[in-house]
């Protein structure tokens, strides 16, 4: 068997999003599509519903024992769009009975009952609902405000700034002609409990919150040692205390309104919550801090009518980027063992309509583009897919990919040492 599409989606990290088709296939309310330009080829593809076409392919390549060359599977993958909830359906038959041997009548019963029951969204809509998000100014917050607020939902903006959050709120509102009690401006640090607990309840005595976002985020680059104690806190401070902190201000609250209501708890976390980032110690820490919150939490509030998500995007568009750019030898570290890419940086509006797809849904992990699924498969713990068909293919993949990352970490470290070595020459020689 042969990896070769494992690799192509690693080494080119196609991005995902989708096309709502529900009526043209039963549960199946995505089907992908490819989008080409002269420089380079983007898979979107929705997130939530992929198992079809995803074990489609994968369990093909197990039945039959090789793989389809992944340039002709990328280049003709908008060709094959209409045909690959079939394929999904005859591929999962077929790897089925391969899988249960002499009894392929409870193969069928198996896969049959696993395609067709899937379960109903979380939240239907999410006209009506009112939304808390904090960094809400820029990035992916702004086009989470943008996108809901089309949808039909009341939003409480949290940002820093009032004066520079109700300048952007007053522009959103103009653009998409829209009054302006539809949304609440709040400024607060959401790393300072006072501030935000009062912006949270204050934001509740408003309109009753049904999706809490936990988005505000900083990062900042570079080595270990080059870091001020000062940017350490501030990292910890917004990253891990500041996706805290709101919930636990309003969560009796919200505990309350799940008898009668669907409720959303959103945390924004990153690649970074589920591999390193090379060159971001502490960014990378603080965004497996927010992995285990959300896992941890999920558990507490399975009694009641609420959802957590745990949203992991990989590299966005976003000026948090300018600071990799500004150092030579982290930029090119960060390209070998973390895949960066700024070229291929998927769009805040991308990520966002995937997030909201997400919430919609009830999905716990959510990833953005290629890369998350295969690191998915490597970091997912205790915390399984909400799909059964999803579950299966990661099961027959975590061997494979488990051995894959065994002999390309050798290789990670010898190209950091050469990278090293390039960027220090001279100061090692004038060091001696």
């Amino acid at each position: 068997m042969t990896f070769g599409p494992f690799r192509h989606a690693i080494d080119h990290q196609f991005t995902l999003s989708g096309t709502g088709c529900f009526d043209q296939y039963r549960g199946c309310s995505y089907v992908p599509f490819l989008e080409t330009d002269h420089s380079r080829t983007r898979t979107h593809y929705s997130l939530d519903h992929q198992e079809v076409a995803l074990v489609g392919y994968l369990c093909i390549f197990l039945f039959l024992g090789q793989a389809l060359p992944a340039d002709d599977l990328l280049n003709n993958f908008h060709r094959s769009s209409k045909l690959l909830a079939p394929f999904g359906s005859i591929g999962g038959f077929l790897y089925a009975v391969r899988l249960r041997g002499e009894d392929p009548s409870s193969s069928v019963g198996l896969y049959v009952l696993a395609l067709w029951s899937r379960k109903k969204p979380f939240m239907a809509d999410l006209h009506g609902k009112h939304i808390f998000l904090t960094g809400a100014s820029r990035g992916i917050g702004l086009e989470v405000v943008k996108q809901t607020l089309r949808e039909g939902a009341y939003l409480t903006l949290v940002a820093r700034s009032a004066e520079k959050m109700a300048e952007v709120a007053n522009s959103v509102l103009k653009e998409l002609d829209l009054p302006a009690d539809r949304v609440l401006v709040k400024a607060a640090d959401v790393g300072d409990y006072a501030a935000i607990s009062t912006a949270v309840k204050e934001s509740y005595e408003w309109r009753p919150i049904d999706v809490l976002i936990n988005n505000a985020g900083i990062t900042r680059s570079g080595f270990m040692e080059n870091f001020s104690v000062e940017d350490i806190n501030a990292v910890v401070q917004t990253n891990v205390l500041g996706s805290i902190y709101p919930v636990h201000a309003v969560l009796p609250q919200l505990k309350l309104r799940s008898r009668d209501h669907p409720i959303s708890i959103v945390f924004i976390g990153s690649l970074a919550s589920l591999c390193w980032m090379y060159g971001n110690s502490v960014y990378t820490g603080s965004k497996y801090a927010v992995k285990g919150i959300a896992e941890s939490l999920r558990l507490e509030l399975s009694p009641y009518n609420i959802r957590v998500n745990l949203v992991c995007p990989g590299i966005v568009d976003t000026g948090l980027l300018d600071d990799v750019d500004n150092e030579e030898e982290l930029t090119a570290g960060m390209k070998v063992a973390s895949f960066y890419d700024r070229k291929q940086a998927q769009s805040p509006g991308i990520v966002a309509k995937i997030i909201i797809a997400g919430i919609k849904k009830g999905t716990f992990m959510i990833t953005t583009r290629g890369l998350g699924l295969v690191l998915l498969v490597l970091t997912r713990g205790f915390a399984p897919s909400d799909s059964f068909l999803r579950n299966l293919v990661e099961a027959v993949c975590a061997g494979p990919l488990r051995f894959i990352t065994f002999f390309t970490d050798g290789e990670v470290h010898r190209k950091l040492k050469m990278i090293h070595s390039k960027h220090n020459f001279g100061k090692l020689a004038t060091s001696t």
